[in-house]
């Protein structure tokens, strides 16, 4: 019986040394999680340009509802006619000090808002990877995405 606790009482301070430990290993620095395209379905960076597809990467799930083209489509794909990616997230706008929907091309900053991986060709009226060129014109992405 003495045995007995003698090896409980170690066996709990053990435990109790091991829960004091950190593993640090597994501990990230990169703050951006993983999604999929809509489109191809290719894993990467939330927020990332999927250049074959002309769509961003989302975690988003929900349709989004377009009022200028009245008709609901899939989150992360790209509007030509509205000029922006369908998502239902907001972020800021510090030019216009209010929530602006994520994905929206803001003239005046020359960039969409949010996604700071896309850029835009005003020549072409089209967007493409930031870290890329413009496929038309091979003109380099300006503006900030934030």
């Amino acid at each position: 019986m003495k045995r007995m606790w003698m090896l409980l009482i170690i066996l709990a301070l053990l435990g109790a040394v091991g829960c004091e430990k950190k593993d640090e290993s597994t501990e990230t620095t990169s703050a951006k999680a993983m999604a999929a395209c809509p489109t191809c379905g290719q894993e990467m960076a939330e927020d990332a340009y999927c250049t074959g597809c002309n769509a961003v990467a989302t975690t988003e799930t929900e349709f989004v509802h377009c009022d200028k083209c009245d008709k609901d489509v899939g989150p992360g794909t790209y509007c030509t006619q509205c000029n922006r990616f369908m998502l239902n997230a907001k972020v800021h706008c510090g030019n216009c000090q209010d929530q602006v929907v994520k994905g929206h091309y803001c003239t005046t900053e020359k960039l969409f808002k949010g996604l700071p991986d896309v850029a835009y060709c005003q020549e072409h009226a089209r967007p493409y990877g930031k870290n890329l060129t413009c496929p038309d014109c091979q003109k380099q992405a300006t503006g900030t995405g934030i």
